[in-house]
């Protein structure tokens, strides 16, 4: 056989091959862009609702300091990039499935790879300007009693920590998990295809 599909194809016409289903792979393969779009498509929509936030807030009401404007702004900046890389998984996962079962594959280990290299340049970089917006949004009324500077600079560092140290690893890991489930799996049906050639 040259192919995996070639083994499914001659699966398909012969009734006595013992194999797994043909369409079993093409299910896991739409289970996984079923629930990454799902997820995606809840990210963008909090993030929707952030921005939509966002502009009630500059629009009824009104601020002394510039600096709480630039924080407003990082804010929004971070959604509009998150809405926008959201979107851009969106189409890949679409661009995934009409790939074969050895590309898809092949992309999702690619997948797997990035997500192992840790914490990228670019969720670095937003991170930062996050945190700059966080820092510069909250000044305005922190800044009139040294106890509320104290206690919101100190509430932002130990939050900006949690979020750094913990829940990004958190979800990096899950997402890895939740990847080389999928890829495992269809090894394995593939490998009991190979094992009956």
């Amino acid at each position: 056989m040259e192919s995996f599909n070639d083994i499914k194809s001659l699966w398909q016409t012969d009734g006595f091959v013992d194999l797994p289903s043909s369409t079993e792979i093409e299910q896991t393969i739409k289970k996984y862009s079923r629930k990454k779009r799902r997820n995606n498509l809840l990210v963008i929509s909090i993030l929707a609702c952030c921005l939509f936030t966002l502009v009630l807030i500059v629009k009824f009401d009104s601020f002394e300091m510039w600096s709480t404007y630039v924080g407003l702004l990082a804010f929004s900046i971070v959604g509009i990039y998150g809405i926008y890389t959201k979107l851009k998984k969106q189409n890949n996962l679409s661009s995934m499935e009409t790939l074969s079962n050895n590309d898809f594959l092949s992309a999702l280990e690619k997948q797997e790879k990035l997500t192992c290299i840790g914490k990228s340049r670019t969720q670095t970089i937003l991170f930062i300007i996050w945190g700059f917006g966080f820092a510069l949004y909250i000044y305005e009324f922190v800044s009139q009693n040294i106890n509320h500077l104290l206690l919101g600079y100190g509430s932002l560092l130990v939050l900006s920590l949690m979020v750094w140290f913990f829940y990004l690893p958190y979800m990096t890991k899950r997402y890895q998990k939740d990847i080389q489930k999928t890829i495992h799996h269809i090894h394995h049906l593939k490998s009991q295809i190979n094992d009956n050639d």
